[in-house]
């Protein structure tokens, strides 16, 4: 839900049950030899990090949501990812599409489906630069502010 942005460190409840370490569960999915992880679960959109030169993506909000669920802000807002790897499967770039989504609604106010579209407002974008900021300090890609995100480069070497 809308409270869940932030990728928690350690374990993480929701109504009493345990969804498990999502830090830990990604890393170690990499260590056994994944080259990306693309994650969904809490309807909100989450930061990503750099590890070992792969890329994790938390949580890329809602996209394909079916009727009797709340857009309220920001569970309203999806991403779709473009991701390129190296030979290697090394993360090189990436590049952000914001989506949304609402419900189209008859004349007289009543529901009829719910509606995708892509974001110029890029909220979806500004949201996950925000929580890979927040909770991914040193680990974060490097965002260009147009969409485009990439390794971090220190000192002239990329990394």
């Amino acid at each position: 839900g809308a409270d869940r942005s932030m990728t928690p460190l350690g374990v993480e409840l929701h109504m009493g049950e345990n969804r498990g370490d999502t830090r830990a569960f990604a890393k170690a999915a990499i260590d056994a030899g994944a080259d990306l992880i693309l994650g969904h679960g809490p309807h909100v959109l989450r930061g990503m990090e750099i590890y070992k030169s792969k890329l994790i993506v938390y949580s890329l909000g809602n996209f394909a949501t079916y009727t009797h669920f709340s857009f309220a802000n920001p569970m309203q807002l999806g991403a779709i990812v473009e991701v390129s790897l190296n030979e290697r499967g090394d993360f090189v770039q990436g590049e952000i599409f914001s989506t949304y989504q609402y419900w189209l609604k008859k004349k007289d106010g009543s529901r009829l489906r719910v509606e995708l579209d892509l974001d110029p407002q890029k909220r979806a974008e500004q949201e996950i630069i925000k929580w890979s900021q927040n909770d991914f300090t040193s680990t974060q890609p490097f965002f260009t502010g147009r969409g485009v995100f990439m390794k971090k480069q220190v000192q002239g070497v990329l990394r």
